[in-house]
Formats: structure tokens, sequence, C-alpha cells
């Protein structure tokens, strides 16, 4: 899940050095093995926020 000021990986509990190579080859080389993968967006001027992403078969609604 990723957060303005932060990213949340679900998986092994190892160090992370490189958090923004890691997304770019989950998403290019291993979409595969990915379980979910959520996006939430504040909508400006507002309280409310949208998520986009998919859970590993379809889309987010």
């Amino acid at each position: 899940m990723i957060h303005q000021d932060r990213t949340y990986y679900k998986a092994n509990d190892v160090a992370i050095e490189d958090s923004q190579s890691l997304l770019v080859e989950l998403l290019t080389e291993f979409s595969d093995d990915l379980d979910r993968c959520e996006i939430r967006v504040r909508i400006p001027g507002t309280r409310r926020f949208r998520s986009y992403g998919w859970d590993g078969m379809t889309l987010l609604s």
C-alpha cells in the first residue's frame, strides 16, 4: 500500500533498502507475485479518499 509518507509491503520481514526499485520491479517483472496493489488518493478540497489498484484478479473500484 502506498501512502504519501510511507509504503507498505506485505511479504517477507526483511529490510528494504530501495523501495522505489522494488516497486518498479514488482510491477514490471513479477506482477504475478502481487496479491494486491492499492493506491489511496485524497480528493482535493475534501476529506474523502479514493482507492485504485487491483486485488490480484480484478481492478478495485
